[in-house]
C-alpha cells in the first residue's frame, strides 16, 4: 500500500510494523481496525473508506492505528466497572496527539479538551475525564475488533513483541534518529524487546537481536534442504529411493522440542517456550518431549500449562537411536539450563541447544541460542 510507504518515510518504526500486518478488505466496517486471527495482526479496512479519503488522511489514519498498537490499547482488557466512553476518548486523545497529517471525519483531538495536559498516558487522561463527564464523540476507528487480540491473550502479545522488536532490529540508525516516540512508548518498544529477551536502548540506534528470531534463523537453515527420497542421490543415482538426497520436502518439517523439566527451568521460562513453540507450530510439526532424568512425557504441541518431573537432568535419553528412530525428527530443540549428561556423538540430525541466560554449552555439538 502506498500509504504505508509514505508512513514508512516519515514514521520508520509505524511503517515497518505496519508492513508486518496482514491487510484485509472488510466492508462490515465503517473505517479500518486492528485485529488478529491465525497467529497475525490484522488491518481491516473498508474499501469504500479508503478509497473516499486523500492519501495524505489515509496516511493519518494509518499512524492513528500504528500509535493504538504501540500505546498497548489493543491489549487494554476493561473491568467491568470501566467508563467506556471515557477510555475511548482517553485513547482517541493520546494516539491522535502524536499523529502526523491531518485525520479526516471528526477525530478526537487533545485540543477539545483544554483542561487536559499534553502527554498524559492513557489511565491518567482516563481518570481526568471521569470527572468531567466528556461529550459522547464517536472513535475515528473501530475498537471492537480488538477482543481478537485479547482473546488470543499469550500468543497475540508474544507476536505485538516479535513484531516491535523485529521491527527496531532491522531499522538503520538514519531510521531510528528519526524517532520521535513520547516517553510512554519508549518504554514500551523498549519492554516489548526485552520482553523477547533481549535488550535496547531506544533512542540511540542500538538494539539486540531477540533470542526468537535467532532460534528461527537457525531453524530455518537447517531444514531449507532435508533428507529426501523422492529424488536421486547425488553420488548414487541409481540407489534412488534407497539412499536419501537433499533436497526441499512439501510436508511441514517435523522437529522435536526437548523440554528440560528439572527444577532449575523455572515456569517464567517454561511460558516463554510455550509461546514460542506456538508460534513455530503454524508452519512446523512440532513433537514435544519432556525429560529430566527420563523421558516424562511425549506429546504433539499443544500449549504448555505444566509439565512432568522436575528431577535432575540426562540429556541422553531423547537422543537414543530407538527413540529417534521412533520420532524420526527433521530437528531437535533442546531448552535447557545445559547441565546435565549428553551422548559422547552428535546424532545425525541437527540439534539446536537454546539455553538460559547463565546456562551453560552441554557439549561441543549442536548450535547454541542464548535465551538472553
Amino acid at each position: 500500500m502506498l500509504a504505508v510507504d509514505r508512513l514508512a518515510s516519515v514514521q520508520p518504526l509505524h511503517g515497518g510494523i505496519l508492513g508486518r500486518w496482514k491487510l484485509v478488505e472488510d466492508p462490515s466496517i465503517n473505517t479500518m481496525a486492528v485485529g488478529f486471527s491465525h497467529g497475525r495482526l490484522i488491518l481491516y479496512f473498508a474499501p469504500v473508506f479508503v478509497e473516499g479519503i486523500t492519501l495524505d488522511e489515509l496516511t493519518a489514519v494509518l499512524s492513528h492505528e500504528a500509535n493504538h498498537f504501540l500505546f498497548g490499547h489493543c491489549e487494554h482488557d476493561p473491568l467491568p466497572s470501566e467508563n467506556h466512553r471515557a477510555m475511548t476518548i482517553a485513547e482517541e486523545i493520546t494516539v491522535n496527539e502524536w499523529v502526523t497529517g491531518t485525520l479526516p471525519c471528526n477525530p478526537i483531538l487533545l485540543e477539545d479538551y483544554p483542561s487536559l495536559p499534553s502527554n498524559e498516558d492513557t489511565q491518567t487522561r482516563y481518570d481526568r475525564l471521569l470527572a468531567i463527564l466528556p461529550v459522547e464523540k464517536d472513535a475515528i476507528d473501530d475498537h471492537s475488533r480488538w477482543e481478537q487480540i485479547r482473546s488470543n491473550g499469550q500468543l497475540a502479545n508474544a507476536v505485538i513483541n516479535t513484531i516491535v522488536a523485529k521491527v527496531w532490529e532491522k531499522m538503520t540508525p538514519e531510521q531510528k534518529s528519526k524517532v520521535c516516540l513520547p516517553q510512554q512508548i519508549q518504554k514500551i518498544v523498549k519492554d516489548a524487546i526485552i520482553s523477547c529477551n533481549g535488550s535496547s536502548v531506544v533512542g540511540n540506534g542500538m538494539a539486540s537481536v531477540p533470542w526468537q528470531q535467532i532460534l528461527r534463523r537457525y531453524v530455518g537453515r537447517s531444514l531449507c534442504h532435508r533428507p529426501v527420497f523422492t529424488r536421486p542421490p547425488r553420488r548414487f543415482p541409481e540407489m534412488v529411493g534407497i539412499l536419501p538426497a537433499r533436497g526441499r520436502s512439501g510436508s511441514k518439517p517435523k522437529v522435536m522440542a526437548c523440554i528440560d523439566t528439572s527444577g532449575s527451568m523455572t515456569d517464567a521460562i517454561l511460558a516463554g517456550v510455550s509461546t514460542e513453540l506456538s508460534v513455530m507450530s503454524r508452519t512446523h510439526q512440532i513433537i514435544v518431549v519432556e525429560c529430566d532424568r527420563e523421558i516424562q512425557a511425549v506429546y504433539p504441541y499443544r500449549p504448555i500449562s505444566e509439565v512432568h518431573g522436575r528431577g535432575g537432568t540426562d540429556f541422553r535419553p531423547p537422543f537414543s537411536a530407538e527413540f529417534l528412530r521412533q520420532h524420526r525428527p527433521d530437528l531437535v530443540i533442546y531448552f535447557t539450563d545445559g547441565c546435565g549428561k549428553t551422548p559422547a556423538a552428535s546424532p545425525r540430525i541437527p540439534v539446536i541447544w537454546c539455553l538460559t541466560l547463565r546456562g551453560k554449552q552441554p557439549c561441543g555439538w549442536g548450535k547454541i541460542v542464548r535465551m538472553a
